[in-house]
């Protein structure tokens, strides 16, 4: 197998290149490189032949001539997103193969200044301007030129280790530098929550002393210097996150016992009516409060009544037919007056049957 440059190749790169262009991304990225083929020799063998064939691929170089003889150019949006890289095919010869080195100098990181204007609730008219981290791709990195670069220096030390020493270097880029959608979203995420939400604060930068780093105050208020209508945002905060913790306790304190309660007094009400209703029917029913109420407080168990047995098929024919002629007012009447006591209601329903089992109270006395 051989590497050779032929003219075939390059007259593919023309065809390329007269394609239509896709629409450009955010990032456009030159890039140089050559066409070459991998040529396959044929051979036959006692069942098989196979003929010549070649292979087309590009090779990216970095130009070591002053003027680079250019054949065609093409896009390819296929690699990375948010990136169109512009590929030149050049003739041969005319640079070294683009291979990775290692970096000498600290990694940059990059920045964009973003400016934030207080909430449109407020009366403030300020502008605060800082300087927000954005994702710059790689292969974009090396054709960016910062406005300007910011380092530091820091170092570390653990134990009886030798200390380490970190160089930081960050570069101020251009909004115009950055992809549209990735300024947004850095601006949006780095954004002061006083700029965010209608705490009306203002922006001050305090420096302690000329060789101490700078920092940012946020204050209160409508530019009143009155230290009443003044404070410090973490105090505002820590404020504002006690009151919003001791609200909900004191919701969660009233709301929970009050649906229990409510929950089981109508539960228990349900029992009582069809309690009282079987036992205006000669079914086997209990008198005194409903079980569902000793959910609320163990203390109504003292009040749950006996349970009588159930009258003969005959009575409860009659009975049947006594609680359908009644009138809902006058079912409902009753069940007020007997449905929760103890008495057995002899003038309604005759003489009163024995017991099936005894109260709880009756148990212990």
């Amino acid at each position: 197998m051989r590497v050779t440059f032929l003219l075939p190749a390059l007259l593919h790169a023309l065809c390329v290149s007269s394609a239509p262009a896709p629409a450009p991304e955010p990032y456009i990225v030159t890039s140089y490189v050559e066409l070459s083929i991998y040529t396959y020799s044929g051979y036959t063998r006692s069942t098989t032949t196979r003929t010549e064939s070649y292979i087309t691929y590009t090779k990216g170089i970095i130009p070591t001539v002053t003027s680079v003889a250019a054949l065609s150019t093409y896009t390819d949006d296929s690699i990375y997103n948010h990136v169109s890289i512009v590929n030149i095919v050049v003739v041969p010869g005319q640079g070294t193969t683009s291979g990775y080195a290692t970096p000498t100098t600290p990694t940059m990181g990059y920045a964009v200044p973003i400016t934030y204007t207080p909430n449109p609730t407020c009366s403030q008219n300020w502008k605060f301007v800082t300087n927000v981290p954005v994702y710059i791709p790689s292969i974009v990195r090396s054709q960016l030129v910062p406005a300007s670069t910011s380092t530091s220096i820091s170092t570390r030390t653990y134990q009886e280790y030798k200390p380490t020493t970190t160089t930081s270097v960050v570069g101020i880029l251009n909004p115009t530098d950055v992809d549209p959608a990735d300024l947004s979203s850095a601006s949006s995420y780095y954004k002061p929550y006083q700029a965010t939400y209608s705490y009306c604060y203002s922006p001050t930068t305090i420096c302690p002393t000329a060789s101490a780093s700078c920092y940012t105050s946020w204050t209160s208020g409508s530019g009143s210097s009155s230290s009443g209508s003044s404070g410090s945002s973490s105090s505002r905060y820590y404020d504002s996150y006690y009151n919003d913790w001791l609200r909900t306790t004191i919701i969660i304190a009233v709301v929970v016992p009050v649906s229990w309660f409510l929950i089981w007094l109508i539960v228990g009400l349900i029992e009582s009516w069809l309690s009282f209703k079987g036992l205006m029917l000669g079914l086997q029913r209990k008198r005194g409060l409903p079980y569902a109420w000793c959910c609320i407080s163990w203390i109504f168990l003292c009040w749950v009544g006996p349970t009588y047995k159930a009258r003969s098929e005959e009575e409860q024919a009659a009975l049947k037919t006594k609680w359908d002629a009644m009138r809902a007012g006058e079912k409902i009447k009753m069940w007020l007056k007997w449905g929760f006591r103890w008495k057995y209601p002899v003038e309604h329903l005759g003489e009163e049957p024995q017991l099936e089992k005894r109260a709880f109270r009756q148990g212990c006395l």
